[in-house]
Protein backbone atom coordinates (compact mmCIF):
# COMPACT_ATOMS: atom_id res chain seq x y z
CA UNK A 1 0.00 0.00 0.00
CA UNK A 2 1.51 3.61 -0.87
CA UNK A 3 -0.20 6.70 0.46
CA UNK A 4 0.88 10.02 -0.31
CA UNK A 5 0.21 12.22 3.39
CA UNK A 6 -0.03 16.59 1.93
CA UNK A 7 1.09 18.63 5.33
CA UNK A 8 3.99 21.11 6.44
CA UNK A 9 3.65 20.13 9.49
CA UNK A 10 6.90 18.00 11.17
CA UNK A 11 5.50 17.04 13.69
CA UNK A 12 2.46 15.41 12.53
CA UNK A 13 4.43 13.56 9.68
CA UNK A 14 6.14 11.94 11.74
CA UNK A 15 2.81 11.13 14.43
CA UNK A 16 1.79 9.73 10.81
CA UNK A 17 4.57 7.62 9.88
CA UNK A 18 4.79 5.88 13.42
CA UNK A 19 1.32 5.45 14.04
CA UNK A 20 0.85 3.73 10.14
CA UNK A 21 3.60 2.02 10.09
CA UNK A 22 2.51 0.00 13.66
CA UNK A 23 -0.50 -0.74 12.30
CA UNK A 24 -0.18 -1.27 8.68
CA UNK A 25 2.14 -3.95 7.63
CA UNK A 26 4.23 -3.17 4.35
CA UNK A 27 2.49 0.14 4.00
CA UNK A 28 4.53 2.88 2.08
CA UNK A 29 4.28 6.54 2.96
CA UNK A 30 5.53 9.82 1.38
CA UNK A 31 4.92 13.10 2.59
CA UNK A 32 4.22 16.32 0.71
CA UNK A 33 4.77 19.96 2.33
CA UNK A 34 2.59 21.74 -0.07
CA UNK A 35 0.54 21.58 -3.44
CA UNK A 36 3.51 21.06 -5.84
CA UNK A 37 5.39 19.20 -4.40
CA UNK A 38 2.02 16.67 -4.09
CA UNK A 39 1.56 16.88 -7.71
CA UNK A 40 4.73 16.00 -8.72
CA UNK A 41 4.41 12.84 -6.37
CA UNK A 42 1.09 11.74 -7.66
CA UNK A 43 2.01 12.43 -11.28
CA UNK A 44 5.11 9.68 -10.34
CA UNK A 45 3.33 6.83 -8.10
CA UNK A 46 0.54 4.99 -8.11
CA UNK A 47 -1.30 5.63 -4.28
CA UNK A 48 -3.61 3.71 -2.75
CA UNK A 49 -5.07 6.68 -0.72
CA UNK A 50 -4.22 10.79 -0.35
CA UNK A 51 -4.55 12.26 3.14
CA UNK A 52 -4.32 16.55 3.10
CA UNK A 53 -4.53 19.14 5.99
CA UNK A 54 -7.23 21.50 4.58
CA UNK A 55 -5.10 24.78 5.16
CA UNK A 56 -3.22 24.73 1.35
CA UNK A 57 -1.07 26.49 0.01
CA UNK A 58 -3.44 26.79 -2.57
CA UNK A 59 -7.31 27.39 -2.21
CA UNK A 60 -8.91 24.26 -0.71
CA UNK A 61 -11.40 22.84 -2.44
CA UNK A 62 -9.80 23.66 -5.85
CA UNK A 63 -7.42 21.84 -5.23
CA UNK A 64 -9.71 18.70 -3.55
CA UNK A 65 -11.69 18.90 -6.43
CA UNK A 66 -9.11 18.50 -8.85
CA UNK A 67 -7.17 15.14 -7.32
CA UNK A 68 -10.62 13.64 -6.83
CA UNK A 69 -11.53 13.86 -10.20
CA UNK A 70 -8.15 11.92 -11.12
CA UNK A 71 -9.66 8.98 -8.99
CA UNK A 72 -7.65 9.69 -5.78
CA UNK A 73 -9.57 8.70 -2.50
CA UNK A 74 -8.94 11.41 -0.14
CA UNK A 75 -9.31 11.90 3.52
CA UNK A 76 -9.63 15.44 4.82
CA UNK A 77 -7.65 16.40 7.75
CA UNK A 78 -8.68 19.98 9.38
CA UNK A 79 -7.16 22.07 12.34
CA UNK A 80 -10.83 22.69 12.82
CA UNK A 81 -13.87 20.32 13.66
CA UNK A 82 -15.68 23.08 10.48
CA UNK A 83 -19.19 21.34 10.06
CA UNK A 84 -19.32 22.99 7.02
CA UNK A 85 -15.97 21.90 5.84
CA UNK A 86 -16.72 18.55 6.24
CA UNK A 87 -20.26 18.84 4.59
CA UNK A 88 -18.94 20.58 1.40
CA UNK A 89 -15.36 18.39 1.51
CA UNK A 90 -17.64 15.49 1.51
CA UNK A 91 -19.99 16.84 -1.43
CA UNK A 92 -16.67 17.45 -3.68
CA UNK A 93 -15.93 13.80 -3.02
CA UNK A 94 -13.78 13.52 -0.43
CA UNK A 95 -14.04 9.49 1.38
CA UNK A 96 -13.70 10.78 4.87
CA UNK A 97 -12.59 13.47 6.97
CA UNK A 98 -11.51 14.39 10.63
CA UNK A 99 -10.46 16.93 13.17
CA UNK A 100 -6.36 17.08 13.97
CA UNK A 101 -7.64 16.76 17.48
CA UNK A 102 -9.57 13.63 17.24
CA UNK A 103 -6.17 12.12 15.77
CA UNK A 104 -5.41 10.17 18.59
CA UNK A 105 -8.64 9.26 19.65
CA UNK A 106 -7.86 5.65 18.52
CA UNK A 107 -10.15 6.25 15.37
CA UNK A 108 -7.68 7.27 13.11
CA UNK A 109 -6.55 4.08 12.29
CA UNK A 110 -10.20 2.34 11.43
CA UNK A 111 -10.98 5.36 9.34
CA UNK A 112 -8.04 4.91 7.57
CA UNK A 113 -8.36 1.42 6.88
CA UNK A 114 -12.10 1.72 6.16
CA UNK A 115 -10.96 3.76 3.28
CA UNK A 116 -8.26 1.45 1.86
CA UNK A 117 -11.01 -1.28 1.58
CA UNK A 118 -13.49 0.91 -0.18
CA UNK A 119 -11.45 2.91 -2.41
CA UNK A 120 -12.85 0.34 -5.37
CA UNK A 121 -16.05 0.87 -4.29
CA UNK A 122 -15.23 4.58 -3.95
CA UNK A 123 -14.11 4.96 -7.46
CA UNK A 124 -16.94 3.22 -9.07
CA UNK A 125 -19.02 5.23 -7.31
CA UNK A 126 -17.54 8.68 -8.30
CA UNK A 127 -17.11 6.78 -12.37
CA UNK A 128 -20.57 7.05 -11.77
CA UNK A 129 -21.17 10.32 -10.66
CA UNK A 130 -18.85 11.67 -13.17
CA UNK A 131 -21.36 11.05 -15.59
CA UNK A 132 -24.45 12.53 -14.02
CA UNK A 133 -23.08 16.03 -13.12
CA UNK A 134 -24.84 18.35 -11.37
CA UNK A 135 -27.32 20.89 -12.67
CA UNK A 136 -25.58 24.00 -13.25
CA UNK A 137 -27.10 26.06 -10.11
CA UNK A 138 -26.11 23.27 -8.06
CA UNK A 139 -22.71 24.12 -8.83
CA UNK A 140 -23.54 27.98 -8.42
CA UNK A 141 -24.70 27.54 -5.08
CA UNK A 142 -21.74 25.44 -4.36
CA UNK A 143 -19.25 28.40 -5.27
CA UNK A 144 -21.35 30.82 -3.06
CA UNK A 145 -21.05 28.51 -0.34
CA UNK A 146 -17.50 27.78 -0.43
CA UNK A 147 -16.41 31.56 -1.58
CA UNK A 148 -18.37 32.53 2.31
CA UNK A 149 -16.75 30.46 3.76
CA UNK A 150 -13.35 31.65 2.31
CA UNK A 151 -14.00 35.14 3.17
CA UNK A 152 -14.65 34.14 6.21
CA UNK A 153 -11.70 32.27 6.83
CA UNK A 154 -9.88 35.22 5.95
CA UNK A 155 -11.27 38.20 7.87
CA UNK A 156 -11.17 35.59 11.07
CA UNK A 157 -6.82 35.18 10.12
CA UNK A 158 -7.04 39.04 9.57
CA UNK A 159 -8.62 39.70 12.61
CA UNK A 160 -6.15 37.55 14.94
CA UNK A 161 -3.06 39.33 13.31
CA UNK A 162 -4.28 42.71 14.09
CA UNK A 163 -5.42 41.24 18.07
CA UNK A 164 -1.73 40.63 18.31
CA UNK A 165 -0.93 43.71 17.00
CA UNK A 166 -3.39 45.68 19.76
CA UNK A 167 -3.58 46.00 23.31
CA UNK A 168 -6.69 46.14 25.03
CA UNK A 169 -7.77 45.87 28.48
CA UNK A 170 -5.15 43.78 30.86
CA UNK A 171 -4.35 43.03 34.09
CA UNK A 172 -7.56 44.40 35.52
CA UNK A 173 -8.03 43.46 39.29
CA UNK A 174 -11.01 42.07 40.99
CA UNK A 175 -12.80 44.07 43.04
CA UNK A 176 -11.21 47.20 41.27
CA UNK A 177 -13.34 50.18 39.58
CA UNK A 178 -11.99 51.31 36.30
CA UNK A 179 -13.48 53.83 33.54
CA UNK A 180 -14.47 51.54 30.58
CA UNK A 181 -16.41 51.75 27.77
CA UNK A 182 -19.15 49.32 26.59
CA UNK A 183 -20.25 48.33 23.25
CA UNK A 184 -23.37 46.52 23.60
CA UNK A 185 -24.50 45.13 20.17
CA UNK A 186 -28.12 43.15 19.97
CA UNK A 187 -29.24 41.40 17.11
CA UNK A 188 -33.13 42.15 15.85
CA UNK A 189 -35.62 40.43 13.39
CA UNK A 190 -38.36 41.64 11.40
CA UNK A 191 -41.75 40.00 12.53
CA UNK A 192 -41.83 38.08 9.20
CA UNK A 193 -38.76 36.73 9.78
CA UNK A 194 -40.03 35.12 12.98
CA UNK A 195 -42.90 33.46 11.27
CA UNK A 196 -40.72 31.91 8.44
CA UNK A 197 -38.06 30.80 11.29
CA UNK A 198 -38.44 28.54 14.07
CA UNK A 199 -36.54 29.47 17.86
CA UNK A 200 -33.85 26.62 16.93
CA UNK A 201 -33.50 27.72 13.07
CA UNK A 202 -33.19 31.58 14.61
CA UNK A 203 -30.81 30.50 17.45
CA UNK A 204 -28.46 28.23 15.09
CA UNK A 205 -28.11 31.60 12.86
CA UNK A 206 -27.79 33.96 16.04
CA UNK A 207 -25.21 31.77 17.50
CA UNK A 208 -23.07 32.14 14.08
CA UNK A 209 -23.40 35.52 13.43
CA UNK A 210 -22.26 35.69 17.18
CA UNK A 211 -19.10 34.05 16.48
CA UNK A 212 -18.36 36.00 13.76
CA UNK A 213 -19.38 39.28 15.18
CA UNK A 214 -17.37 38.52 18.21
CA UNK A 215 -13.93 38.75 16.92
CA UNK A 216 -14.29 42.09 15.93
CA UNK A 217 -13.96 44.35 18.81
CA UNK A 218 -11.29 42.06 19.66
CA UNK A 219 -8.78 43.01 16.58
CA UNK A 220 -9.85 46.61 17.87
CA UNK A 221 -8.27 46.54 21.39
CA UNK A 222 -11.23 45.28 22.92
CA UNK A 223 -12.91 42.38 24.94
CA UNK A 224 -16.13 40.18 24.30
CA UNK A 225 -17.21 40.05 28.19
CA UNK A 226 -21.11 39.44 28.24
CA UNK A 227 -22.90 36.81 25.85
CA UNK A 228 -26.74 36.78 25.64
CA UNK A 229 -29.17 34.85 23.64
CA UNK A 230 -29.32 37.46 20.79
CA UNK A 231 -26.54 40.55 22.33
CA UNK A 232 -22.99 40.27 22.90
CA UNK A 233 -21.21 42.91 25.09
CA UNK A 234 -17.72 44.19 24.47
CA UNK A 235 -15.21 46.00 26.43
CA UNK A 236 -12.78 48.87 25.85
CA UNK A 237 -10.69 50.96 27.44
CA UNK A 238 -12.62 54.18 28.76
CA UNK A 239 -11.00 56.86 26.81
CA UNK A 240 -10.81 54.11 23.30
CA UNK A 241 -13.80 55.99 21.78
CA UNK A 242 -12.50 55.57 18.10
CA UNK A 243 -11.59 51.86 18.50
CA UNK A 244 -14.91 51.11 19.65
CA UNK A 245 -16.34 52.88 17.26
CA UNK A 246 -14.61 51.50 14.32
CA UNK A 247 -15.59 48.02 15.63
CA UNK A 248 -19.13 49.10 15.47
CA UNK A 249 -19.49 50.11 12.20
CA UNK A 250 -17.48 47.34 11.30
CA UNK A 251 -20.29 45.09 13.00
CA UNK A 252 -23.06 46.79 11.53
CA UNK A 253 -21.89 46.47 7.79
CA UNK A 254 -20.66 42.44 8.43
CA UNK A 255 -24.28 41.87 9.80
CA UNK A 256 -25.71 43.52 7.11
CA UNK A 257 -24.08 41.22 4.80
CA UNK A 258 -24.31 38.21 6.96
CA UNK A 259 -28.27 38.67 6.82
CA UNK A 260 -28.68 38.98 3.19
CA UNK A 261 -27.09 35.81 2.65
CA UNK A 262 -29.95 34.22 4.13
CA UNK A 263 -34.06 33.76 2.91
CA UNK A 264 -35.34 36.54 5.19
CA UNK A 265 -35.58 40.22 5.67
CA UNK A 266 -32.29 41.96 6.56
CA UNK A 267 -31.96 41.82 10.40
CA UNK A 268 -30.68 44.75 12.62
CA UNK A 269 -28.33 45.63 14.71
CA UNK A 270 -28.75 47.99 17.27
CA UNK A 271 -25.50 49.33 19.07
CA UNK A 272 -25.29 51.53 21.71
CA UNK A 273 -22.05 52.82 23.49
CA UNK A 274 -21.51 54.17 26.72
CA UNK A 275 -18.95 54.83 29.26
CA UNK A 276 -18.07 55.07 33.09
CA UNK A 277 -16.82 54.17 36.20
CA UNK A 278 -16.94 49.91 36.46
CA UNK A 279 -16.54 47.75 39.42
CA UNK A 280 -14.37 44.28 37.87
CA UNK A 281 -15.34 40.97 38.45
CA UNK A 282 -14.53 37.87 35.94
CA UNK A 283 -18.46 37.11 37.51
CA UNK A 284 -19.26 39.39 34.58
CA UNK A 285 -22.95 38.43 35.33
CA UNK A 286 -22.53 40.88 38.61
CA UNK A 287 -20.44 43.29 37.10
CA UNK A 288 -21.59 46.76 38.58
CA UNK A 289 -21.80 49.30 36.32
CA UNK A 290 -24.23 52.03 35.16
CA UNK A 291 -22.76 52.62 32.00
CA UNK A 292 -23.17 49.05 31.16
CA UNK A 293 -26.87 49.20 32.20
CA UNK A 294 -27.55 52.52 30.08
CA UNK A 295 -26.19 50.86 26.92
CA UNK A 296 -28.30 47.75 27.15
CA UNK A 297 -31.44 50.51 27.74
CA UNK A 298 -30.35 52.46 24.67
CA UNK A 299 -29.57 48.95 22.48
CA UNK A 300 -32.89 47.57 23.43
CA UNK A 301 -35.04 50.46 23.65
CA UNK A 302 -38.31 50.79 21.21
CA UNK A 303 -37.71 52.02 17.90
CA UNK A 304 -33.82 51.22 17.99
CA UNK A 305 -34.09 48.55 15.03
CA UNK A 306 -30.45 49.30 13.15
CA UNK A 307 -28.02 51.86 13.54
CA UNK A 308 -24.96 53.08 16.09
CA UNK A 309 -26.11 54.90 19.19
CA UNK A 310 -23.97 57.39 21.17
CA UNK A 311 -24.71 59.56 24.37
CA UNK A 312 -23.69 63.30 24.57
CA UNK A 313 -20.57 62.48 26.73
CA UNK A 314 -19.18 60.63 23.46
CA UNK A 315 -19.92 62.44 21.08
CA UNK A 316 -17.83 65.90 22.12
CA UNK A 317 -14.93 62.97 22.02
CA UNK A 318 -15.17 62.98 18.77
CA UNK A 319 -13.01 64.79 15.97
CA UNK A 320 -14.93 67.47 13.73
CA UNK A 321 -15.11 64.67 10.83
CA UNK A 322 -16.29 61.94 12.77
CA UNK A 323 -19.14 63.85 14.32
CA UNK A 324 -20.76 64.88 10.59
CA UNK A 325 -21.80 61.28 10.18
CA UNK A 326 -23.77 61.47 13.57
CA UNK A 327 -27.71 63.07 13.71
CA UNK A 328 -29.19 63.97 17.69
CA UNK A 329 -32.39 62.79 18.16
CA UNK A 330 -35.31 65.13 18.68
CA UNK A 331 -36.08 63.44 22.04
CA UNK A 332 -33.31 62.66 24.76
CA UNK A 333 -33.49 58.97 26.34
CA UNK A 334 -33.56 58.81 30.38
CA UNK A 335 -32.53 62.58 30.97
CA UNK A 336 -29.38 62.50 28.10
CA UNK A 337 -28.95 63.23 24.37
CA UNK A 338 -28.67 60.83 21.73
CA UNK A 339 -26.53 60.53 18.45
CA UNK A 340 -27.42 57.89 15.91
CA UNK A 341 -25.58 56.83 13.00
CA UNK A 342 -27.40 54.72 10.68
CA UNK A 343 -26.53 52.28 7.80
CA UNK A 344 -28.28 53.37 4.56
CA UNK A 345 -28.32 51.03 2.09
Amino acid sequence: MQLLIIDPDQGIQEYYKNTLESHFSGIQVDFASNCSEAERNLQSNDYDLLITESELDRPFFAFLDGVVRIGMPVIVVSRTDSERLAVESIRLGAIDFISKKNLKLGIFTNILARALLDGERWKKIREFSVSMPPYPEVRKHTDIIVGSMQKEKEEKDRLEAAQKLLGGLKNLKEGHAYNILFLYATVKFTEPTFSRMDDWQLQQVLTRWKRILGRIPESYGGQVWIEKKDSLVAAFDGGDTLSALLASMEMNARLYLLSGELPIDRAGLSIALAAGQTVYTSDMGNLVSEALNFSAHLAYREGSYNGIFIPGEIHERLNARSKKYFFREGEAFEGRNIYRFERIA
